[in-house]
């Protein structure tokens, strides 16, 4: 998110609207540091698929909550 506010910024001034996932998405470099999950996920279920990204070297920064 801080890369696209970054390059979204004009001089001292905020964006005026408000970004989507696929806007923050484009920004990103690493575009596989990231993995959806359902909102019925348990916080357990969640801290297991970041152990086993680490275990196969992937570094994941965030779940997206999906409504499913």
């Amino acid at each position: 998110m801080t890369n696209w506010l970054a390059t979204s910024m004009a001089g001292a001034r905020l964006p005026q609207h408000t970004p989507t996932l696929e806007d923050i998405l484009h920004h990103e470099n690493n575009d596989r540091n990231y993995k959806f999950s359902s909102r019925f996920m348990t916080i357990y279920e969640a801290e297991e698929i970041f152990k086993q990204g680490v275990e196969r070297g992937i570094c994941f920064e965030a779940l997206l909550i999906t409504e499913q």
